[in-house]
């Protein structure tokens, strides 16, 4: 199996982002300063594309009166120079909010930052910001003073990334709320979602806030990076924790540590989050502000590829089985939900058709004997037996014994039409004529079989009336594990949307459910199944 660099991972569309939760003191640039620099390093040597750090972290949220102090301001502007050379040859892209003085007013300005890269605009100051008592809310406003660099409702982003590597669109929301309220105000849907929060930790909240954050990030089919306060912010009244989360959709991918600083990082797939967006995102572009991502000379592109480590850590887990629920006292009844479906949709077409009869070749694998399983409980649904259902078996150059008594079995058993065509003879006088070696097995010699039984398939539906049951499933399909003009075809693939890992455990359910009836021939036909896994 190949194995990839994170380079190389990166350019199939993953994207290692970072909410960063630093150790705070309230007011104390210089301490806060070391924080920042520090988590930028770690930062660098995990090859981080993204670092996020939360609302007013240089400063803390809770200064009050602080934020007048010009030494504060003073320091949190020259700052932002220190930064950007810490973000020097890396490709490494840093947003954080400082609080700054525009035109007489206190603001909050959102910083994004890169090595060869600095943007800065004014964020709205909401009513419950901390800002909210330095700030004249009205008609003059900095947007209505002509300052353009005012972000609004409608504000997204555009990050463009280099060559090879997949662009998105993300906005900055100043709560939940915010979110709610403004995100379909926003010009295009955006794969990242950023809220820099206030909130501070209360007890009954926080037992709903991860369930909140899946089912808004879920809804909005896109990636929500939740940041609240770190600890170190001080009030009377509340405490802060540093509660943060990086969901991709539904699914939770990291945490943060509360109490503690931390450095929460996920690999989000922008492939998965780009198939939601409809839009032709090259139309939208201007619409949004573009951020460029770092542009790295030769000379460190070229140290990168040396130093490409094929056994890095991969920050996000995939399921090994997907397509089943995490639960297993939820598999019977979910294995039930997904037969029952799949026999309804048989039924309905054999209804629509006006023909109950059903023919498909059964070759003693996984595929054909979900197929006739499914099949007899369509039979069942329109009140027909299972004579309607034709299993054609056609032994071939690879038929083993075990897969030739099984097929039998399986119809006998069932009390479906049983029919046996060897395609021994056929497929030689075939090698014969198109000059074949018959000792050459290669993709002529499989694929020749394949479609030899479709077209045996296909005649006898012409010749006897009824649909063609096709067997092959979902991840066969994905990964294109078909002949072309055999297998591939058929009048109704009944797996087409069940992949190999679902199918095998279907077929197990339906063994179990037939070993514990009393009649000898369910556990005979229980039997044959469990011996087919």
């Amino acid at each position: 199996m190949k194995q990839y660099s994170l380079t190389e991972i990166k350019k199939f569309g993953f994207l290692r982002v970072a909410g960063a939760i630093p150790e705070l003191r309230v007011a104390d640039i210089d301490f806060n300063l070391k924080q920042y620099l520090s988590i930028i390093e770690l930062a660098k040597k995990t090859q981080i594309d993204f670092l996020i750090f939360p609302d007013l972290s240089l400063t803390g949220i809770t200064c009050e009166d602080l934020f007048l102090q010009d030494i504060l301001l003073e320091k949190s502007a020259a700052s932002i120079k220190i930064l950007q050379k810490a973000l020097e040859q890396t490709e490494l892209t840093l947003l954080f909010t400082i609080p700054q003085k525009i035109h007489h007013q206190l603001c909050k300005v959102l910083y994004i930052l890169s090595g060869d890269h600095q943007q800065s605009f004014i964020l709205p100051v909401l009513p419950n910001s901390s800002l909210k008592h330095f700030y004249q809310f009205g008609e003059n406003t900095l947007s209505n003073l002509g300052f353009k660099e005012e972000l609004n409702e409608k504000s997204t982003f555009y990050f463009k990334q280099k060559p090879g590597r997949k662009s998105f669109h993300f906005a900055i929301y100043q709560s939940l709320e915010d979110f709610q309220i403004n995100s379909t105000q926003k010009s295009i849907p955006c794969e990242l979602n950023i809220i820099l929060s206030e909130k501070p930790e209360i007890s009954p909240h926080n037992f709903y806030l991860e369930k909140h954050i899946s089912t808004l990030a879920d809804l909005s089919q896109s990636c929500f990076l939740y940041m609240s306060p770190p600890f170190g912010e001080s009030t009377t009244d509340y405490v802060y924790a540093g509660r943060s989360y990086i969901f991709e959709k539904e699914t939770i991918l990291a945490k943060s540590t509360l109490f503690e600083s931390d450095l929460m990082i996920a690999d989000i797939d922008l492939e998965i989050l780009n198939q939601n967006n409809y839009f032709n995102a090259d139309q939208y572009h201007a619409s949004s502000i573009v951020v460029e991502s770092p542009l790295l000379s030769e000379q460190i592109k070229q140290q990168n590829n040396n130093n490409s480590n094929y056994d890095f850590e991969f920050y996000r887990e995939f399921l090994p089985s997907p397509f089943l629920p995490d639960d297993l006292n939820l598999h019977p009844a979910f294995f039930e939900s997904v037969l029952n479906l799949a026999a309804h949709a048989l039924a309905k077409r054999l209804q629509h058709i006006n023909d109950s009869r059903v023919i498909l070749g059964l070759s003693g694998g996984s595929d054909s004997t979900l197929a006739i399983l499914i099949a007899i409980r369509a039979e069942k649904i329109l009140g027909k037996n299972n004579r309607q259902i034709l299993c054609v078996s056609m032994p071939g150059f690879g038929t083993t014994k075990r897969t030739y008594d099984n097929t039998k079995n399986l119809a006998n058993i069932c009390g479906a039409n049983y029919l046996e065509i060897k395609i021994h003879d056929a497929i030689a006088q075939h090698f014969l004529d198109i000059e074949q070696d018959s000792e050459n097995q290669d993709i002529t010699y499989e694929n020749a079989q394949a479609r030899e039984r479709t077209q045996i398939l296909m005649d006898l539906a012409n010749q006897r009336g009824g649909i063609v049951l096709g067997t092959g499933d979902l991840s066969e399909s994905a990964l294109g594990f078909a002949t072309y003009g055999g297998d591939h075809l058929s009048m109704y693939h009944i797996n087409a949307g069940i992949p190999k890992t679902l199918l095998r455990h279907l077929i197990k359910y339906e063994a179990e459910r037939y070993q514990k009836k009393t009649e000898h021939l369910a556990k005979e036909f229980s039997v044959t199944l469990f011996d087919i896994l």
